[in-house]
């Protein structure tokens, strides 16, 4: 009797470990998926940044583009294009970009996009590939802005729909292995009420 009473403490002990770490990838996975997706695609120390020719449209108004590639070494992160129309003194922000997309690894050239004013207020942005799109605007404010992409080599919204399969998979985890931590813990608790009992006998 007080060997299967160690053994059992003993699994119970060890399945609250698992159970705590376990609660780490389901609370990243959340992270991941429900983390804003960067507007402004600011680098860092592991991304490095190309700032494209700003395109003003003699009004004004200005069209700034840059892109942003990423290394996790020894994994190669995204390489993002962001495409903004603003007033040429102010910076790029969220509220002024109207295109971002996703560059394909590793692809042909030509993934960077063209600026071309066809009036002081028509942008056209022509691009020959694309990865996925994760921003585009028709308009903004007054302006007008028209596409010409020659190949999207995954679908819009693909992304999305990923992240939330992992939202729903972190959230399903995380309450999975709450739950194992409280039955455990409560089982533990019996045990430690019932020992002197068991000491008595």
């Amino acid at each position: 009797m007080p060997m299967k009473f160690r053994v059992g403490t003993f699994a119970r002990f060890l399945l609250l470990v698992v159970s705590l770490i376990g609660v780490v990838p389901a609370l990243f996975g959340l992270y991941v998926a429900i983390r804003p997706v960067d507007s402004l695609g600011l680098a860092d120390k592991n991304c490095a940044t190309e700032i494209f020719p700003p395109v003003p449209n003699g009004e004004g108004m200005v069209a700034t583009a840059h892109e942003t590639s990423c290394d996790y070494a020894p994994v190669h992160g995204d390489d993002t294009t962001y495409v903004y129309i603003h007033r040429a003194e102010e910076r790029d922000s969220a509220k002024s970009l109207v295109f971002r997309f996703e560059n394909i690894p590793n692809g042909e050239s030509g993934q960077s996009p063209r600026l071309l004013w066809s009036d002081n207020l028509t942008l056209h942005i022509s691009v020959s590939q694309v990865g996925e799109i994760t921003k585009q605007l028709a308009s903004l404010g007054q302006l007008r802005i028209s596409y010409s992409i020659g190949r999207e080599n995954t679908p819009a919204g693909s992304s999305q729909r990923f992240k939330v399969h992992i939202a729903e998979a972190s959230f399903g985890l995380l309450i999975f292995m709450i739950g194992i931590f409280i039955l455990t813990v409560r089982s533990l608790r019996k045990e430690r009420a019932a020992s002197p009992l068991l000491e008595r006998s």
